[in-house]
């Protein structure tokens, strides 16, 4: 299909042509229209109207065009269609695109795909299909142009000449010996510019960068993005051309890339799929487990406030303990608060930095020492701001309820719970930053994705740890002030 976004048909004009049944403009306007524009279009049309386009193209286009589409009105589509329109449209995919789309489908839906594909479109599926989900193997191409050494320059532009169409559409062509070993490549420029009569070998370049069928697909993009590249060629382990991979590919796995981490953040098992195709059952799965994990991770919180409760109570200093100890409590959802919030900054950012190589797995120790020097910053300005805040929240409240404690506006209690809890901001502050940047280092040091290192789950840790070291400052606050709190309570 041509791409001229200079030229296109509104979803009104489209509906009219359908309706018409005029087939030849709905095959013209389908050329002049930007293919991702005219998918816009072809998506917002009922199911009768899809299958008319559908059928109207020809087969290449139709092709291109299905390739484009949501999984959602591709498994439409299929399922609408019998076993020879299916066979035209999926034998003229590209054996990446078809892989894909294999990887979307669910079952019912994969074996028709399977059964409609040719021998030979059969054959580079499952070549394809034998590597690793997620490994550059997975990912590319098979269909591309590539020359033997010995070819001449005329050679190789004719053979361009009489197979555009059949391969997809990349901006270099890779030169091969013999035994399919990766020597080099060569532009078209350079074929156009270059005397016909001379070999391939002559005027190939020879530094070429590369990955292997096995690495990792977030390898490929690093190198993408590094080196600007538009493709990269891909060798398996006796370095023999296997299949290149193109930009487009690599924006599809950055976006996934992405998705992944971000639900992984959220301490949700990841899940390409659509969010309404999912279904109820599916989402519930993938969240459940997670959900599961962190109730019982917060029997960790239970226990810290649990054993401080007892030592306030079995305390010989005062009377009272545990109404000491509730006073104190009442501010422990501030510490935490704030521990989490700080924490998640640190993981955040730690997990980009991680992501796009900003911040490699050897900067342990001076990811520790940057954001322990964020942390003083930071807790220092909160602390400064939380006494005055905890002591203006305790006015207006005690003014509304009418409480008066010894005659003042505020008790000695109240007093204590706000010192200690200003005190205690900055080392929970310290303690939340450090876990939240060191745990993604970590976790990538031992070969782990750094964003499963989720916030909700840093927020159960940091809950524990910030309010173990508020009670005990607490603790000493009161204990300190012993003879003013037992006379106030």
């Amino acid at each position: 299909m041509l791409k001229k976004p200079a030229s296109s048909i509104d979803l009104a004009s489209l509906k009219e042509l359908i309706e018409k049944k005029s087939l030849e403009k709905i095959r013209y306007w389908a050329k002049e229209t930007n293919i991702y524009d005219f998918v816009q279009l072809f998506q917002q049309l009922d199911e009768k109207e899809q299958l008319f386009v559908l059928r109207c193209l020809k087969t290449g286009d139709s092709a291109t065009l299905f390739s484009y589409l949501d999984p959602e009105f591709q498994e439409q589509i299929i399922d609408n269609l019998n076993s020879k329109e299916i066979s035209n449209i999926l034998n003229s995919l590209y054996s990446d695109d078809l892989v894909e789309l294999l990887e979307e489908m669910p079952n019912d839906i994969s074996k028709r795909i399977i059964a409609a594909s040719n021998k030979e479109t059969r054959k580079e599926i499952n070549q394809l299909l034998k590597y690793g989900e997620d490994t550059a193997g997975s990912l590319m191409n098979i269909d591309y142009i590539y020359f033997r050494l010995e070819k001449t320059v005329a050679s190789c532009i004719d053979f361009i000449k009489k197979n555009i169409g059949k391969y997809e559409k990349l901006p270099l062509y890779y030169i091969v010996d013999e035994g399919n070993h990766l020597k080099g490549y060569v532009t078209a420029q350079d074929l156009l510019i270059t005397d016909n009569s001379k070999k391939i070998e002559e005027i190939m370049k020879k530094e070429i960068i590369f990955v292997k069928t096995a690495d990792d697909q977030e390898k490929v993009v690093e190198f993408i993005k590094n080196y600007d590249l538009l493709e990269i060629p891909v060798v398996n382990s006796l370095f023999e051309l296997a299949g290149v991979i193109s930009v487009d590919d690599v924006i599809d796995v950055i976006e996934e890339e992405a998705t992944e981490d971000i639900q992984r953040l959220a301490n949700i098992t990841p899940d390409r799929h659509n969010y309404f195709r999912s279904g109820y059952l599916r989402n519930s799965g993938k969240r459940i487990p997670w959900l599961v994990f962190l109730i019982i991770s917060t029997s960790l919180y239970q226990f810290v406030n649990s054993a401080f409760l007892l030592l306030f109570r079995d305390s010989g200093n005062f009377v009272q303990g545990a109404t000491v100890f509730a006073f104190v409590a009442v501010l422990t959802g501030i510490i935490s608060d704030t521990a989490g919030n700080t924490g998640s900054q640190a993981v955040t950012i730690v997990v980009r930095g991680l992501a796009i190589g900003e911040i490699k797995k050897t900067d342990l120790l001076k990811v520790v020492w940057l954001e322990s020097r964020i942390s003083l910053i930071v807790g220092t300005v909160l602390a400064v701001i939380e006494i005055p805040r905890s002591l203006f929240v305790y006015t207006i409240t005690n003014l509304i309820v009418g409480e008066r404690p010894n005659g003042s506006i505020i008790g000695p209690e109240q007093y204590g719970a706000a010192i200690s809890a200003t005190v205690a901001i900055i080392p929970a502050v310290l303690l939340a930053n450090i876990v939240g940047g060191s745990v993604p280092v970590i976790a990538q040091k031992l070969k782990l994705d750094p964003a499963i290192m989720g916030v909700p789950l840093l927020t159960t840790i940091t809950d524990a740890l910030s309010n173990s070291v508020y009670f005990l400052i607490a603790f000493g606050v009161f204990s300190a002030g012993q003879g003013i709190f037992q006379s106030s309570i």
